[in-house]
C-alpha cells in the first residue's frame, strides 16, 4: 500500500521510462543441468526467437537483521550462463539462470509507446507460468520464490526539462546544489545519487539511484533515474507475487512522483492525477 499522505494515483501521458523488469528470485533448482535449457528455449522460440549467453547475476537479497546478502548460490555446481531469449526487434526479453526469472521490457525506438505497468506484469506472469509449468513436466522441481523485483529505468534529457528547472537539483529537488553563496567548486561535471526506503511490513526496500551519463548512440548528456522495488513478503509463495508487485509499484509511482519536481512531470511528462 502507498503511504496514507499520498491521495493521488498519477498517470503520465510521456513517462520517460525506457525499460521495466519484473523479476523473481529463488531457491537453487540444482536438478536443471545445460540441455534443459535448450529445452527451455523451444517453449520460448516462437516469440523469443534469439538466444544470447549472459554472465550470471548475484543476488542482493533484502534483509534486515543481517548484512545485506550478495553471493551466488551455485558455488557447488557447474555453472550454468544466464540466458537471455529475446524477440525479433529486441524490445521484449527473457531471462533465465537457476536462481532467477525475469521478463523485461524496452523502449527500443524513441516513438515506442509504455505499455504500462499491468500488460508487463501480466507478460511477465505469463512467461514465468511458462518456465513452471516446464519444471513441473520435466520434474525439475518448482519454484521456491526468496525475492521479488521491480525495476523501471528512465532515461532523461536534460533539454527538455531546462525550460521548467535549473539544473539537476531543480529536477530532483532534494539533490540541491547550494548556490546561495560563492562556491569554491562549480557544479560537478558528474554525479551519482543513491537512496533507499523501506516497504511496508519489511516487505523489502525501495531503491531510487540518479546518475548522469553520455548517451552512447548521440553523444549527449542523460539523466539515468532507476527506481527498484526489492524484497518479499511475510507470504513468500508464487500466489503472493501480484499482490507484492501491485504494492511495489505504487511505491515506484509513488517514489518517482516525489522524488522529481512536478512542474517536469506536468509540463515535459503530462502528468494527470486520477
Amino acid at each position: 500500500m502507498l503511504p496514507a499522505s499520498v491521495q493521488r494515483t498519477p498517470e503520465y501521458d510521456r513517462p520517460p521510462v525506457v525499460e521495466v523488469v519484473c523479476g523473481v528470485l529463488f531457491r537453487n533448482l540444482r536438478q536443471v543441468l545445460a540441455p534443459h535449457t535448450g529445452d527451455l528455449w523451444q517453449r520460448f522460440r516462437a516469440q523469443f526467437p534469439k538466444c544470447i549467453e549472459q554472465p550470471l547475476i548475484a543476488p542482493a537479497v533484502e534483509t534486515f537483521d543481517e548484512p545485506m546478502r550478495a553471493t551466488l548460490q551455485l558455488s557447488d555446481l557447474p555453472p550454468i550462463p544466464r540466458l537471455w531469449f529475446l524477440t525479433e526487434r529486441e524490445d521484449r526479453l527473457v531471462q533465465f539462470q537457476r536462481d532467477r526469472f525475469l521478463f523485461n521490457w524496452k523502449r527500443v525506438d524513441p516513438v515506442d509507446e509504455y505499455p504500462h505497468f499491468r500488460e508487463v506484469f501480466a507478460s511477465f506472469q505469463q512467461h514465468f507460468g511458462v518456465l513452471a509449468e516446464f519444471l513441473r513436466q520435466s520434474t525439475l522441481g518448482e519454484v521456491e520464490p526468496q525475492q521479488f523485483e521491480l525495476t523501471y529505468v528512465n532515461h532523461i534529457d536534460p533539454a527538455v526539462v531546462a525550460g521548467d528547472v535549473d539544473g539537476l537539483g531543480g529536477l530532483f529537488p532534494d539533490l540541491a546544489w547550494r548556490a546561495d553563496q560563492p562556491r569554491f567548486l562549480r557544479p560537478p561535471e558528474d554525479s551519482t545519487w543513491r537512496i533507499s526506503f523501506v516497504l511496508p511490513n519489511r516487505a523489502g526496500r525501495l531503491h531510487a539511484t540518479v546518475r548522469t551519463l553520455v548517451d552512447a548512440e548521440t553523444a549527449r548528456p542523460l539523466i539515468r533515474f532507476e527506481l527498484t522495488a526489492r524484497g518479499i513478503g511475510a507470504e513468500k509463495t508464487v500466489a503472493a507475487m501480484p499482490t507484492w508487485f501491485e504494492m511495489a509499484h505504487g511505491w515506484i509511482v509513488g517514489g518517482f512522483a516525489d522524488l522529481t519536481h512536478l512542474r517536469v512531470q506536468q509540463t515535459a511528462w503530462g502528468r494527470r492525477d486520477v
